[in-house]
């Protein structure tokens, strides 16, 4: 009985304490997560989501403009704290593709939401040349598959992608082939 009694009090004070932390705001910050997909084409698609319930006003609009798309481009997700945007990416060329993601553009909206970090990830197409400004890490065995961490203090202002089917090496001798056909 005293065991009984003894538990009830123990979890009264976890309780109390999980509320009291909540209420004075001492909840662990959560990253954002940014995934972008480009297809060989260009075409660009984005997905910022902040876990929170409300986010800064101009964040979908602010998101939307950092992966080089207009802000009727946003699209309506399912999932209340996610920004998805689609749009075609730049072509320098029929044959490359440039686009840049402007963290810089978001990264004052993401502390204002309390967030800690960005979780980016980035799927690439099968192309024979990509190039990733700030180098990025390849994930998974695809190689399609790209993923970096930063905290909001050391996230670079944009990342750049660069990528196509055929190069002239004397053109642009900064890209490297990723996979030969």
């Amino acid at each position: 009985m005293h065991f009984r009694r003894f538990l009830g009090m123990v979890l009264r004070l976890g309780m109390l304490l999980a509320l009291a932390t909540i209420a004075c705001g001492q909840v662990r910050e959560q990253p954002a997560h940014i995934w972008i997909e480009t297809t060989a084409t260009g075409e660009l698609r984005g997905t910022l989501t902040v876990a929170t319930a409300n986010g800064p006003a101009g964040l979908p609009a602010a998101f939307a403009r950092a992966v080089g798309c207009d802000v009727p481009d946003l699209k309506k997700s399912p999932f209340e704290p996610r920004i998805v945007v689609q749009c075609p990416g730049h072509h320098p060329s029929a044959l490359t593709f440039h686009p840049a993601i402007r963290l810089d553009e978001i990264t004052p909206l993401l502390r204002q939401a309390g967030v800690s970090g960005i979780d980016f990830v980035l799927t690439a197409p099968r192309v024979p040349w990509l190039r990733l400004d700030p180098v990025i890490a390849r994930s998974g065995g695809s190689g399609r598959h790209y993923h970096v961490q930063y905290s909001l203090e050391q996230a670079p202002q944009q990342i750049t992608i660069d990528g196509g089917f055929y190069i002239a090496a004397e053109t642009e001798p900064h890209l490297v082939p990723i996979c030969a056909y």
